[in-house]
This record gives C-alpha cells, sequence and structure tokens, in this order.
C-alpha cells in the first residue's frame, strides 16, 4: 500500500513539475518515466487495459474534432499527394534502416525490418514472429524508440517554439476545453461512449480515434452543439497513457537494451533522423509550420504525438491525418513488402 502512494505521489509531482517548466506532454512524459522506474525495479506492476486505452483515444478522437475546419479541408484538398508522398518516403525510410542494420550489424532480415517498422508495436512483434525473426529483441526496439521518440518529440517541440517558431492558428488544447454545464458534459461523454461502443464492432486499426473523429465532426456541423470536458479529465488520461508506456519496460527488456545498446539507440537515431529530415522539407516546399510537419512525420506513437500536437495547439487534424495513413499503410503493406523483401530469392537482405 505504502508502495502505491509513493508511486502515485510521484507520478502526480513529476506531472506537476514538468509542466511548470513547460514540457509539451508533462503529464504523460512523468508517469512515464516514474513508471518505468518502478516496473523496473520490481516495485509496481501494471497490466493495461485495451478497453481503458480505447476510451482514451476515443476521448481524443472528439477533441480533434473540434480543430476541424474549413482551412483543414481546404489544406486536405491542397496537400492530399503530400499525405501519400509522406507515407511512401517514410516507408522507404524504414527499409533503409534495416538494410543499415543487416548490411553493418549482421541482424537477420526479418528482426531488422520488422524492428524499425513504425506500425505498432505489438503488430510489428506478431509480424517479426511469423516470419520467425527475434521476436523479444523486436518488442525491446518497438518500445524504446517509442519512449525515446517521445522524449525527443516532446524536447525538440519545446525548443522549437522557445526559439519562436510558429505552431500555426490553432488553439490550444486548455483553450479548446473547459469546464460547462453538467448536462453538456454529460452529451459529450455519451457521444464519447457511442462511438467507443461502434469500434468494438469494426476490426480496423484507431478505429476508436477515427470514428470519433467523424462522429464529433459531424455533430459540430450538423448541429450548434459544442463538445466540452471537465478540464481536470485530460491530465488523467495522460497519465494512465504514460503509466501504461512505461510499464511495458521490464528486467528482461533492459538486460537486452544493455547487450545491444548502441544498436538499438542507432537505429532509432537513424529512423528519427530520416522521418525528421522529410519533415523539414515539408516545411520547407509547402509552407506547414515547421512544428505540424515535425509531428506529423515522426515515427512515434499515434496517441502520444496527438497529445503532444493538442499540447502545443498545432493542427492535430492534419497531423492525425498522416499518421493514421502511415499507421494503416505499414500496417497493410509491410507483410506485402515483407514477402518480398525477405525471401530467400531476394539479394536485398543477407541472412546470416
Amino acid at each position: 500500500m505504502l508502495i502505491l502512494l509513493q508511486f502515485f505521489a510521484y507520478t502526480f509531482a513529476s506531472g506537476y513539475l514538468l509542466s511548470r517548466i513547460g514540457l509539451p506532454a508533462s503529464w504523460f512524459i512523468g508517469p512515464m518515466v516514474i513508471s518505468a522506474y518502478f516496473c523496473l525495479n520490481g516495485y509496481f506492476s501494471f497490466t493495461p487495459k485495451k478497453s481503458i486505452t480505447a476510451l482514451c483515444l476515443t476521448m481524443f478522437g472528439l477533441t480533434l474534432s473540434q480543430s476541424f475546419s474549413d482551412e483543414t479541408i481546404y489544406m486536405f484538398q491542397r496537400y492530399w499527394y503530400l499525405i501519400i508522398s509522406i507515407v511512401l518516403l517514410i516507408l522507404i525510410a524504414s527499409i533503409i534502416c534495416s538494410l543499415v542494420m543487416n548490411r553493418f550489424f549482421k541482424i537477420t532480415p526479418s528482426t531488422s525490418y520488422f524492428g524499425i517498422l513504425p506500425g505498432g508495436a505489438s503488430i510489428m512483434v506478431a509480424l517479426c514472429q511469423k516470419y520467425g525473426g527475434n521476436t523479444p529483441f523486436v518488442a525491446v526496439i518497438q518500445y524504446t524508440r517509442l519512449v525515446l521518440v517521445i522524449l525527443i518529440a516532446a524536447l525538440t517541440a519545446f525548443i522549437l517554439k522557445y526559439l519562436g517558431y510558429s505552431s500555426g492558428h490553432f488553439p490550444k488544447l486548455q483553450h479548446a476545453v473547459h469546464i460547462s454545464t453538467f448536462w453538456d458534459c454529460m452529451i459529450t461523454f455519451g457521444i464519447g461512449l457511442f462511438a467507443f461502443f461502434l469500434s468494438q464492432f469494426i476490426i480496423f486499426p484507431a478505429s476508436n480515434l477515427i470514428l470519433a473523429l467523424l462522429l464529433g465532426i459531424l455533430v459540430s456541423k450538423l448541429s450548434k452543439f459544442t463538445l466540452v470536458f471537465p478540464s481536470f479529465i485530460f491530465p488523467l488520461i495522460y497519465i494512465f497513457l504514460g503509466i501504461q508506456t512505461g510499464a511495458q519496460f521490464t528486467k528482461e527488456s533492459l538486460e537486452e537494451i544493455k547487450k545491444s545498446l548502441f544498436l538499438i539507440i542507432f537505429s532509432i537515431v537513424l529512423m528519427v533522423g530520416l522521418c525528421a529530415l522529410i519533415g523539414f522539407f515539408i516545411h520547407l516546399f509547402t509552407g506547414i509550420p515547421i512544428l505540424t510537419a515535425y509531428l506529423a512525420t515522426t515515427p512515434g506513437g499515434l496517441s502520444s504525438v496527438m497529445l503532444i500536437s493538442l499540447d502545443l495547439g498545432l493542427d492535430s487534424v492534419l497531423v492525425m491525418t498522416i499518421q493514421c495513413i502511415r499507421l494503416l499503410s505499414v500496417i497493410f503493406i509491410s507483410p506485402f513488402i515483407g514477402k518480398i523483401l525477405l525471401t530467400n530469392n531476394s539479394s536485398i537482405f543477407k541472412e546470416y
């Protein structure tokens, strides 16, 4: 009991202190670090509930729907080709990184290929197992990359914002949601629960997030009702997701990290660097704010990237669109690309 009290005390304290510094996604990053520390030292264990995670993503979807405007539609119409190009470039960057791991570090083809792809850690681990790769190593790379990408994205966004780079003209999260009447909040939660219920019958990646977004847009456009949330709900969601992410690390995964620390960091930095370069060129050629372009192309977790973009007041709908299409493309295309590249007839990867 005392350990639990200490855990939650440190969790809230870390989120509060980082928020005072002004670090984006502070209520996510602080609990994530504390959760990882407690789990690695055996003080605390946490089994994430998929239903609660899905409900959190549903609430994110409803919030994102409030950022949808005529300007967003114009962006879609103008840059649809750009979104497809971004996804293809990220896939190419993934293959380049996996080739580097395979050729220079002698990692088996399936392990290097699925270890670096930004398509959802659990799905990539399952695909790696199907192709006979080293699944524990892939899991370590995927979850380590998730944590490092979150930290790098938050710090980069903080530095760019400090240097004066524009984030666009979108309302920040704390301005977009506020305490309203009790019944308005209940109606908003009712819409969220309805979207959550519908998503249980659809086998589709991030279905709860997408359905909530579409339903929120539909309600906003067809009625005068504005979705509102109690101001405390989002810090609680951030804390839950942060604890869940940190709890992915175990003593076994830490040992794997120690054995291949240089390789893991090198592969992650290479992947993040290539994606950041893609974002930079998108900013140069289109005029999309550099923070939006960077988060739209960063190979991180969907929920964590959404959290940071909402917290900074970026064009979260554009970021989510690119991230969702990237996620879906990797999930649906990667097995076919893998089948071609990982066969014995392919001379691209080397077997060891």
